[in-house]
């Protein structure tokens, strides 16, 4: 199974917290707003993933598993 991960960056507000839940999969751009590293990983990273969801204040994360 693969978990697909989007984001919406426009309403990111910067704080990092998907950053310190995978910092493999999540960075801060140049405006400090959230951008993937990977769009898609495996489901053995499904719990930092979820983890990275529920830490986001603003809900600009989700993910759907194929």
């Amino acid at each position: 199974m693969t978990i697909r991960i989007r984001i919406e960056p426009t309403r990111c507000e910067g704080f990092g917290n998907c950053i310190n839940a995978a910092p493999d999969i999540f960075e801060l751009d140049a405006d400090g707003r959230v951008c993937l590293r990977k769009e898609t990983v495996g489901d053995d990273r499904i719990d930092v993933v979820r983890r990275a969801v529920y830490d986001c204040p603003v809900n600009v994360i989700s993910y759907t598993e194929e």
